[in-house]
């Protein structure tokens, strides 16, 4: 028969995945809010925080503690991640009516000094809350004893959009939370695939949002690229032994672009009691040896010999882990965190993984730059994506705001807003903060 050799096993087609598969979008069913391809739904904000470096230790905790109390209305089902994302500043804007030859050369003069410093960077900060509605079970097990005409999608819709805004309006005392709608959410999911700066406009048929945004080629190995971009990413192994407010602060003055992304897979009081039950039998095992146990059984020895005080420890810590998890005072979270890089260059966005990873040591982060793990820890950090890279050791929410990014650099509005100067009229001077942050300063 003609094309039998094609039935043989080493012509069988393998499988390849596209850029698209790996994203988790579906379509749109309301502004700004996409279904994802499990059926969960998905928000972002645009964030804005206080400028919390000059601020004293109390507000700093304050700022910890009220992001933790937010937070603990979440519980199975929901995902919470936050991105802080540094980009290039638009350039200089001059311009304007200058009175004189000499006013028109100090203001050349002062443009030409604020570009001699290089590149400045803005800071943006993103958060997303994805949402898993029960199952087709659950809903048909409610029904049993709960008649409800309105349909389970839009109830579901409903009560995302309730629980986020609630969300938003508890969290309004320390940060600002506005909306995206489908313009912006879309921009930003497409700027965290290439990690540049994007602007595009929803589709009208809102359908198939994982090839429109993720159409980008994809190229797969130990030091992969997207979209021609060598990208890099660089993720904590462990946490230091104590933490505060801000502790990566120090990522606000890396001098280049990147995205500094944390997730938060939350668990119910239940789940998390099954969790830590189950580490702190571990724990428990560890803490005499095999012998020892031999031993106590037969009543030849009433104490062991020997005991492993750290296994005791962390057994300890396990047990006060629980008593918080049942005082819904915190909740228990999945934590995954670390930094994306991309650069059309391989050498620079090795160099500045290097940095990062620097970094991050010398403030007593165990990390790594991924390499085989590389995509598998990318697609950890678009936002959506609760499946991949899921990092087994939990952690509780008030370690989540220290890690979690709440300050802002205000750099002023990009054109005069006063109403008594002409459309677009550019600052009155440009300084540089911290971090290569520009200030302009309006009159």
């Amino acid at each position: 028969m003609i094309f039998n050799e094609l039935r043989l096993p080493k012509f069988k087609r393998q499988a390849r995945h596209g850029t698209p598969e790996l994203m988790p979008w579906s379509h749109l069913v309301a502004e700004g809010v996409p279904m994802l391809k499990d059926g969960s739904l998905l928000r972002s904000f645009h964030m804005y925080g206080l400028d919390l470096k000059a601020a004293g230790m109390e507000q700093l905790l304050a700022v910890k503690h009220h992001g933790n109390a937010a937070i603990t209305r979440l519980a199975d089902g929901w995902m919470v991640q936050t991105d802080l994302v540094r980009f290039y500043s638009t350039d200089y804007i001059g311009g304007g009516l200058l009175p004189d030859p000499v006013t028109q050369l100090i203001e050349n003069q002062r443009e030409r000094h604020y570009k001699a410093r290089g590149g400045h960077l803005e800071t943006a900060l993103n958060m997303s809350i994805t949402y898993r509605p029960p199952s087709a079970a659950e809903n048909r097990a409610r029904r049993l004893f709960i008649t409800d005409p309105v349909p389970d999608d839009e109830r579901n819709l409903q009560h995302f959009l309730e629980t986020t805004n609630a969300l938003a309006h508890d969290l309004g005392a320390h940060l600002r939370l506005d909306p995206m709608n489908s313009d912006d959410a879309l921009s930003f999911y497409e700027s965290c695939i290439i990690g540049e700066q994007v602007q595009i406009r929803a589709p009208k048929v809102p359908n198939y949002l994982d090839i429109f945004v993720g159409r980008h080629r994809l190229v797969v190995s130990r030091k992969p690229t997207i979209g021609g971009r060598a990208l890099r990413v660089v993720t904590p192994t462990g946490l230091p032994l104590e933490s505060h407010a801000e502790v990566v602060d120090f990522l606000y003055e890396l001098p280049f672009p990147y995205r500094y992304s944390v997730r938060a897979i939350l668990l119910g009081t239940q789940t998390a009691g099954k969790v830590v039950s189950k580490v702190r039998k571990q724990h428990i095992q560890k803490q005499k040896r095999k012998w020892d146990f031999l031993i106590e059984t037969t009543g030849t020895q009433s104490s062991p010999a020997y005991l492993n005080e750290h296994a005791v420890s962390m057994a300890q810590d396990a047990t006060a882990a629980a008593a918080e998890a049942e005082s819904n005072q915190v909740r228990e979270v999945y934590l995954s965190f670390g930094v994306v890089i991309t650069d059309p260059d391989p050498r620079l966005a090795d160099e500045k993984a290097e940095i990062v990873r620097a970094q991050f040591s010398h403030h007593r982060f165990n990390a790594r730059v991924e390499d085989f793990n590389t995509i598998e820890a990318w697609r950890s950090f678009i936002p959506g994506d609760g499946f991949s890279n899921r990092r087994r050791p939990i952690v509780s929410t008030m370690n989540l705001s220290d890690l979690t990014p709440m300050r802002s650099v205000w750099t002023g509005h990009l054109y005069n807003p006063n109403p008594m100067y002409p459309p677009r009229t550019p600052p009155l001077f440009y300084a540089t903060t911290e971090g290569q942050t520009p200030f302009r300063f309006h009159w």
